[in-house]
């Protein structure tokens, strides 16, 4: 059923993309939002196909009713919502409107320029955006609203009362010019595409679209998820916070939260999801901006709550990394423990735990023999007899120097450390006689096994937000991402060479 329904929209947004240049992800964010019951707003030039989007959006719908509208200063409520019935009024005295072939009647609602519309005209949009009703003189319509575009070539003027109906609008896209020169070339060459015909079968109706409510009403979200909204929210906060910021930019408010919790919900429904996962998140991208000069900040903010917590693991690692080499530094001493303390296996061995490749054995003799301050030479190879791995000096006049397992053992660097042995640099614990580890603070293990660690992370979560196939996700979204990704395998890189260097 998850996979159909994934199927099923992916093949609507194919139907009405078509011949749709450089629009498809603004057309799979309006029917997004149309199915969550939200608003969507455009910001573009004249001339970037917004009224466009809002035409091929009806097609969506079974038997979808439309109604579009220039606004203007000297716009009224009549030319949106109807002229009053002088009939009504005249007969029996009655202030009613004539509703029909207007916006309570329709489906798919677009205003362009609706910042131009009057106070009466903003009240009465409100209450339709907010409840889906329109009170019609004594009489409250339930308004059959499924989608409502509204688009402009500026956002709302400050200090003109438009902050109230600017927050409903829960998805926010700007909309520009063609930018790829090629499509271009298609699109003044290629004859013009006439309205999509949408197979029956792909449209909405209204049981398919109740049903669907109960069910995305269900979707969980996971802790993870709720973890990177937290990041996000720090992050646009502290944004807010920076010299030349206006706190004001970055606010998001309880209300506008829930919305867009309730959008990430109904992204993951119709990919055939139960749960919200981490490609939802980047719906965020296109519902928390206030000015477009804010985009760029709440882009940033949104990628980097995503890997927030390698971040955080990444700058745990570093702060290890700088106390070992201001232990290591002149005049402090590193305390190692006596062979005695150890577990003997076998007369000669102590046992090296957590080493990678499997159980691995230094010779006892050998640990009293290494020093804390300076690598000793040593060979790794595998003993068959012992069914484990041998560490040891590499010393060519011992009495096993001779064998073709130890000539043929890998070359590596030995130092004794507190509690252990560090092997080419890699610190692991050696196991005491109580039959229990040494216990080694953070910076004593492995620093080199946790940057591998974060590394897999860092790929596992890019693949798996570009491997959902997210339906609303846009290219753009995803080349974002992989520039964040970027930047942290960057960092982790020159964080392993510090980590390396101590070796």
């Amino acid at each position: 059923m998850a996979h159909k329904i994934k199927t099923r929209i992916a093949r609507l947004l194919a139907a009405m993309t078509e011949g749709l240049w450089e629009k498809n992800h603004i057309m799979a964010l309006a029917l997004l939002s149309s199915v969550a019951g939200e608003s969507i707003f455009l910001l573009g030039p004249p001339g970037t196909a917004k009224s466009m989007v809002a035409r091929r959006l009806k097609a969506a719908w079974k038997n979808a009713i439309s109604f579009e509208y220039l606004m203007s200063r000297f716009s009224t409520p009549d030319e949106v919502f109807g002229p009053v019935s002088i009939a009504r009024l005249k007969n029996d005295d009655v202030y009613e409107r004539r509703t029909d072939g207007y916006l309570p009647e329709a489906t798919v609602v677009f205003l362009d320029e609706i910042w131009k519309a009057g106070p009466a005209i903003q009240n009465a949009l409100l209450t339709v955006i907010n409840e889906k009703i329109f009170q019609n003189g004594r009489d409250t319509l339930r308004v059959p609203l499924q989608a409502l575009i509204a688009a402009s070539n500026e956002l709302p003027a400050e200090d003109e009362g438009l902050e109230a109906i600017w927050d409903r609008f829960v998805v926010r896209v700007v909309s520009n010019c063609i930018t790829d020169e090629e499509t271009f070339y298609r699109m003044i060459c290629e004859p013009a595409v006439a309205e999509p015909m949408i197979d029956s079968k792909l449209q909405i109706d209204e049981p398919t679209l109740c049903k669907w409510r109960e069910e995305y009403g269900r979707v969980e979200i996971p802790q993870r998820v709720l973890s990177v909204i937290t990041s996000v929210r720090k992050g646009l906060k502290a944004a807010g916070e920076k010299e030349g910021m206006n706190p004001e930019d970055f606010y998001v408010s309880d209300r506008r939260w829930r919305k867009v919790a309730g959008l990430m919900r109904v992204s993951a429904f119709l990919n055939g999801r139960d749960a919200v996962d981490l490609s939802d998140m980047l719906l965020l991208n296109h519902s928390l901006w206030n000015r477009a000069e804010c985009i760029p900040e709440v882009l940033t903010v949104v990628t980097d709550a995503l890997f927030a917590d390698i971040t955080a693991e990444s700058a745990i690692i570093e702060e290890d990394l700088d106390r070992r080499i201001e232990q290591a530094s002149p005049g402090k001493e590193q305390e190692t423990m006596k062979a005695d303390a150890f577990k003997v296996y076998n007369y000669f061995y102590l046992k090296v735990v957590g080493y990678p490749s499997g159980v691995c054995y230094l010779y006892r003799s050998d640990y009293e023999m290494l020093s804390a301050k300076a690598d000793t030479p040593g060979v790794l190879f595998r003993d068959d007899n012992q069914g484990a791995y041998i560490v040891s000096r590499n010393d060519s006049s011992g009495p096993f120097a001779s064998l073709p397992a130890v000539r043929n053992g890998k070359m590596v660097k030995l130092r004794a450390v507190a509690g252990g042995l560090s092997i080419d640099g890699e610190k692991y614990p050696i196991e005491l006689r109580n039959g229990g580890a040494a216990i080694m603070d953070a910076v004593e293990m492995s620093l080199g096994v946790r940057m591998e660690t974060l590394r897999k992370r860092l790929e596992e979560r890019m693949n798996e937000i570009e491997g959902s196939g997210n339906l609303f996700v846009s290219d753009d979204d995803v080349r974002l991402l992989r520039a964040a990704k970027k930047i942290m395998a960057k960092k982790l890189r020159s964080l392993e060479l510090r980590v390396k260097s101590m070796g």
